[in-house]
């Protein structure tokens, strides 16, 4: 089986166990990103194509559930403590800085109330409050990353033997170019 066949396999397995899914619960979503886990290994460089054109999931979604899954696998000794919480209670957990989630779990970070005993909204703003979000890469960082390895890839190709670059890896080059153009087309421009 090609690599595309088995893309468009994981993508079918995906939708299909999304519509299983419509009462969401922890083992579904750990399941959601076994599927995930397995297709960004297949797609390498394409799997934001095959993400949005494929399995027709966001980034932010497929997000989420890969940070569950590793919320789970950091703390799998609470594992039966996450199982028994909410989804909205489980993905602002995974969300967190790993010590502080594993402390809220175990019951050495404590709330208002214990985590089961706050609604959702409550859980949500009382950690919130307490630890922020977590910190995010600052855009001027990440551009400069970003410029940074286009730069190395130009210089790469610059000194590559066209003799060696067959219509695939052009093609293949090509794609990739107009991923990231539609990327960053995509991106909201700063008033």
């Amino acid at each position: 089986m090609s690599v595309e066949e088995r893309l468009e396999d994981l993508a079918t397995q995906l939708r299909e166990s999304r519509l299983r899914g419509n009462k969401a619960d922890l083992d579904w979503v750990l399941e959601q990103a076994g599927i995930l886990k397995r297709a960004k290994e297949l797609a390498k460089g394409a799997y934001g194509r095959w993400l949005r054109e494929q399995a027709h999931m966001d980034w932010t979604t497929a997000n989420r559930y890969t940070a569950v899954s590793k919320l789970v696998r950091e703390n799998y000794d609470d594992r039966h403590k996450i199982a028994t919480l909410s989804l909205a209670k489980t993905y602002v957990l995974a969300g967190l800085a790993t010590a502080t989630a594993r402390g809220l779990l175990q019951g050495s970070i404590l709330l208002s109330k214990p985590i089961k005993e706050l609604s959702e909204i409550r859980f949500r703003a009382e950690v919130r409050r307490r630890f922020g979000r977590r910190p995010r890469t600052p855009r001027i960082k990440i551009i400069k990353q970003v410029l940074k390895l286009l730069h190395e890839a130009a210089r790469t190709l610059s000194v590559a033997n066209p003799r060696r670059l067959t219509p695939a890896h052009k093609k293949a080059l090509a794609a990739a170019l107009a991923d990231l153009r539609r990327m960053i087309a995509a991106l909201p421009v700063a008033a």
